[in-house]
């Protein structure tokens, strides 16, 4: 009889937590279920990208956000893509603390944003999602790296090179320069009543290769130092060719840029960006003209222009944007700009696709190894404004170069203090 009694009331111990376990775990499942529905009904994180307008960004972008929105549900993303002076209105938004979560990033602009706090440094999230840095072009990580932290990632970018006019070297037997040296002589025997050997535009922005290939510098550390003595020479040997009668600036020979003046035949040489190559693929089509690398005189260098996709330090968001900013920059979306020739990816495994399709940008692709940024700190445009102030005066005779560039540097240190 015990032994049944005890059976039984084992028996019902059994049923008893079998009961409070079954119960258990449907309450459970009754939570994951809830917690699912909630996941569910939650509202997608929304983040807004300001960028350029225009008619092939504001397609390709498009595109690129709702790709990313169906592989991201959780993330939804509001273009804003502003016409006019975009720089201007992306200023106004930062004033108004209501700066997009995602922005272009301009390589002079930058330093300034960055200085201020406007921009969020990404080498956390880059080492977070594993994303492939080592592949954007040093340079362009260097454009956007301030006190040893990254700010943005290239979109894309652009260099200079020599384009100089085949039929017109042929004729004097010529072979495109190498050389400083070689670069005056070829202006002089190809330089006729009708035509100048050069066409340059008397900037920062074409000059400073020539100051980089004499050993100089634009900077020093984050802080401009435009009057070196190798600045200065450089500059020396740049306007002489103004004042010898071999080189013009296009609004000289009734030009609106290097493109026209060569495009038309004006000049044989110009210095230029790759952007140039589909220009005179649309306008002059019938020019045979080939693109070299930028003469040099001590070592090479040539110039990077780029903007780059930045987070601004405010956004509620940073991981979402992050993951776009990936998305957008990754070796996928940056082969579907290549048709239309305006930039070279910022990707460098992506330069043999681009060159073999457009073989004229070979000299571009060649030269990202020793370009130097188009940046200058926070004093950026009053160093480009100063600079291109100085080669001016030294081009009308109106002041030697030492003393154009030491008094450019003295109202660039004056600048400088009244902004720190």
């Amino acid at each position: 009889m015990k032994r049944v009694l005890s059976l039984f009331l084992a028996l019902c111990m059994t049923v008893t937590l079998f009961a409070g376990c079954s119960k258990k775990a449907a309450q459970t499942n009754q939570q994951n279920e809830q917690q699912q529905q909630t996941e569910q009904k939650k509202e997608p994180v929304t983040i807004t990208v300001a960028t350029f307008s225009d008619a092939f960004g504001n397609k390709w972008e498009k595109e690129v956000a709702d790709e990313f929105m169906k592989q991201n549900p959780d993330i939804k993303v509001n273009l804003e893509q502003y016409p006019g002076d975009f720089f201007k209105a992306l200023e106004n938004k930062f004033i108004a603390n209501q700066a997009p979560d995602v922005f272009y990033l301009d390589i002079v602009q930058a330093p300034s944003l960055i200085n201020a706090g406007k921009v969020e440094p990404i080498d956390d999230y880059i080492s977070k999602y594993n994303y492939d840095i080592d592949d954007i072009v040093p340079s362009l990580r260097q454009a956007f790296t301030w006190d040893g932290k990254l700010y943005g990632i290239a979109k894309d970018y652009n260099m200079l090179g020599l384009f100089y006019n085949k039929e017109m070297f042929e004729k004097k037997g010529l072979k495109p320069p190498t050389n400083w040296e070689e670069l005056r002589q070829c202006a002089k025997m190809l330089t006729t009543k009708d035509v100048k050997g050069l066409a340059l535009q008397n900037e920062i922005a074409r000059f400073q290769p020539l100051a980089y290939q004499n050993g100089g510098s634009m900077m020093d550390g984050q802080n401009p130092k435009v009057n070196r003595d190798e600045n200065i020479k450089a500059a020396e040997f740049w306007t002489s060719l103004f004042k010898d009668g071999l080189a013009v600036e296009p609004k000289d020979i009734g030009e609106g840029w290097d493109g026209d003046a060569f495009g038309k035949g004006k000049v044989a040489m110009t210095i230029e960006g790759g952007w140039m190559c589909k220009y005179l693929q649309n306008t002059a089509p019938n020019l045979k003209y080939g693109v070299v690398e930028l003469p040099v005189n001590k070592t090479k260098s040539t110039m990077a222009f780029t903007v780059a996709w930045g987070i601004a330090s405010t956004s509620p968001n940073k991981d979402a944007a992050f993951k776009f900013v990936s998305f957008i920059t990754n070796k996928d979306n940056q082969r579907k700009v290549i048709p239309e020739q305006n930039a070279l990816p910022s990707r460098i495994s992506l330069h043999q696709e681009f060159k073999d399709k457009f073989p004229m940008w070979d000299a571009f692709t060649k030269s990202y190894e020793y370009a130097a940024p188009y940046n200058y700190g926070i004093a950026g445009t009053t160093v480009i404004d100063e600079v291109g102030k100085a080669l001016e005066k030294i081009k009308l005779k109106k002041s030697d170069a030492k003393s154009a560039f030491d008094e450019a540097q003295k109202n660039i240190e004056a600048y400088l203090a009244d902004v720190k």
